[in-house]
């Protein structure tokens, strides 16, 4: 990224003086290795993404899924390419999709207002309600995004705890 200019040929040039007062400036920006950077840059996020444990996807304010990581199929069974195109209202809950309205709302009557974490249930390819938090972001005016951006982490087990704990502190009291 960096080019490294030797110092004794620093201080042999005398309009080069200003260099010894900052250091830094001994290092001059390398165009090739800039696109090195980018290109690496560029790869650690394509990695990132793709080995991401919360799904990431990106949907239209008709909630059509435009993009979603590869761990849609860690998560809920769904290969990518199976959820693209789709509205993500076929795999909400029932009695969730209001939430998930909601969030749609607030989006279009207030684009790029801060939007609710919000728990809902996706169902999992194998028919199974999984619990969902949903971290949201309007990003419908980036030129690269034009959409929602979600951060979907399942939270089935947690909540499952949490109701066990519930209900041993319940029977706890109850004796």
């Amino acid at each position: 990224m960096y080019e490294f200019v030797p110092l004794k040929s620093v201080i042999m040039d005398q309009e080069h003086e200003q260099h010894l007062k900052n250091p830094e400036r001994l290092y001059r920006s390398n165009p090739r290795d800039s696109q090195k950077s980018l290109s690496r840059e560029r790869h650690r996020y394509e990695v990132m993404v793709a080995n991401a444990q919360d799904i990431m996807a990106i949907m239209d304010t008709d909630a059509v899924i435009q993009f979603m990581n590869p761990a849609a199929e860690r998560v809920i069974g769904y290969a990518p390419e199976e959820m693209i195109g789709q509205e993500l209202f076929e795999f909400l809950h029932p009695d969730d999709i209001h939430l998930f309205e909601e969030l749609l709302d607030i989006c279009v009557d207030s684009p790029g207002a801060n939007l609710p974490v919000i728990e809902m249930r996706l169902q999992h390819k194998s028919g199974a309600w999984r619990w969902m938090r949903i971290y949201s972001k309007d990003l419908q005016f980036d030129e690269i995004i034009s959409g929602i951006y979600m951060d979907i982490r399942d939270v089935t087990e947690y909540k499952e705890l949490k109701r066990l704990r519930s209900q041993s502190e319940k029977d706890a009291h109850t004796k």
